[in-house]
């Protein structure tokens, strides 16, 4: 595949769907935000705006890809089902089995 060929998919994607992909393949490698951020040098703060929607420059894509052990072409399939969300869930507390 030539280099340009995933440039011009991820900016065909819409950049939700390659958000939720990012996020997929984060939790699956039991990464956190922040530790992805820093083995692909990409800041927390980007890979959370990534996340969210924000589309993703080309370098920092593959930066993301690297870190995740995946290659750019697996990193721009579709997300799989919905990865639940951390935000909402009860907290555990000391009552709780």
């Amino acid at each position: 595949m030539l280099l340009d060929d995933p440039i011009r998919l991820l900016l065909s994607m819409d950049p939700k769907k390659i958000g939720l992909r990012i996020r997929e393949l984060r939790i699956k490698a039991g990464m956190s935000q922040s530790a992805l951020g820093e083995m692909s040098g990409v800041g927390q703060d980007q890979i959370s705006r990534y996340e969210a929607g924000r589309r993703p420059m080309p370098e920092s894509l593959f930066a993301i890809a690297d870190a995740l052990q995946v290659t750019v072409d697996e990193l721009l399939k579709p997300a799989g089902p919905t990865p639940p969300s951390r935000k909402g869930r009860p907290k555990k507390t000391t009552d709780d089995p």
